[in-house]
């Protein structure tokens, strides 16, 4: 509404003595039995939320007594050699050892990528055949490519591979 309007009332007297809506003693009594719902509820919610606390605080109280109580164990462990790197025979090609390093990690790269990578078909089955020999196609060519870039031979690269897997590089 606008402010400063008047709200109009109806006024529905009965008589001199008799109650009518909208008469001042009618609202009070209405606005008690309003309230005592609203009063009701927030008393429930109040009431559960307690009782949710207590438990909680139960509960906590019950945990930490029992933690106490309970000695941790601590788990043996035996202390082992790491294994030892199997003895791979490689030729040394001729490049840097940091360039080797490189050519060995961009290989490696590209085997988990390729044929390293789990491929959700069955290997026995005809598809799962064809898709595993185009991976190692696609790993042959990176082989090629990294001999071109760095003006080596496929077989230096494969030589590469095989000392960064014997020094664990």
């Amino acid at each position: 509404m606008f402010p400063g309007a008047a709200i109009p009332t109806v006024n529905n007297s009965a008589g001199a003595g008799a109650n009518a809506p909208g008469s001042p003693s009618d609202s009070s009594s209405s606005d008690d039995a309003a309230k005592k719902p609203k009063m009701n509820a927030n008393l429930a919610i109040c009431i559960a939320a307690g009782v949710v606390m207590t438990l909680m605080l139960i509960f906590g109280a019950v945990a930490f007594a029992v933690m106490s109580f309970v000695e941790p164990t601590v788990a043996e462990v035996k202390e082992t050699q790491p294994a030892p790197l199997p003895v791979i025979e490689y030729r040394e090609v001729n490049l840097p050892e940091t360039l080797r390093q490189k050519i060995y990690l961009d290989m490696k790269t590209a085997e988990l990528t390729t044929t390293g990578a789990k491929v959700p078909l069955p290997k026995d089955s005809q598809v799962g055949q064809f898709v595993q020999n185009n991976l190692q196609k696609v790993l042959d060519r990176e082989a090629t490519l990294q001999g071109l870039a760095n003006n080596v031979s496929e077989e230096d690269i494969q030589e590469i591979v095989k000392e960064g897997k014997a020094k664990g590089w």
